[in-house]
């Protein structure tokens, strides 16, 4: 496994099977060449297997309101209830803000009125779940994670925003040779 090629963000790796078909006679000798193209890479966000119902217990927790202790608004508009420690865990910002507040009363959140409720709460819902389910909303979303310095969010709303050139779409695709011919 080798990289055929590096470029700003984007490695394509180019694989090489040998394989013998046993089905007749004569054993027909083929080679399969395919190549994976990661588009970007984000440095501080890796997959490893864990438990997925944990996210989704929390956000839970939330939206029915258990043991929550921030209000959050749009402007003027009661979106819904998070809780104060999920919130300074992921952004910086927000841990700033709600670290200026007494903790024995409920602090209130308040974004712009330039935001729409459904983004705030797939932002807040990034921050509980780690996931984004979604690419509606990719600037205002990326508006958000820059403003409140979510920066694995910042760089997927990045990803989804980038419009790859037809040169690199291209370059990406499978290619598979049939040979008789072993090296």
């Amino acid at each position: 496994m080798e990289p055929k090629h590096h470029q700003k963000n984007a490695e394509v790796l180019h694989f090489g099977v040998k394989a013998l078909s046993g089905f007749s006679k004569e054993n027909l000798h083929f080679r399969v060449y395919f190549d994976i193209k990661t588009i970007s890479t984000i440095g501080n966000y890796n997959y490893e297997m864990m438990d997925d119902k944990w996210p989704t217990d929390l956000w839970l927790a939330a939206t029915n309101r258990k043991l929550t202790d921030v209000e959050i608004f749009v402007g003027t508009v009661n979106v819904m209830e998070a809780h104060r420690i999920i919130l300074c865990a992921r952004s910086p910002v927000l841990n700033e803000s709600l670290n200026k507040i007494s903790h024995a009363e409920k602090s209130i959140v308040t974004f712009g009125a330039e935001f729409d409720v459904d983004t705030v709460k797939k932002f807040l819902n990034f921050l509980y779940t780690g996931s984004l389910k979604t690419t509606d909303g990719g600037h205002q979303l990326g508006k958000l994670a820059t403003m409140y310095e979510v920066e694995t969010l910042t760089n997927v709303c990045q990803l989804f925003n980038r419009v790859p050139d037809i040169e690199e779409l291209s370059d990406s695709l499978l290619q598979v040779e049939s040979s008789n011919e072993l090296s």
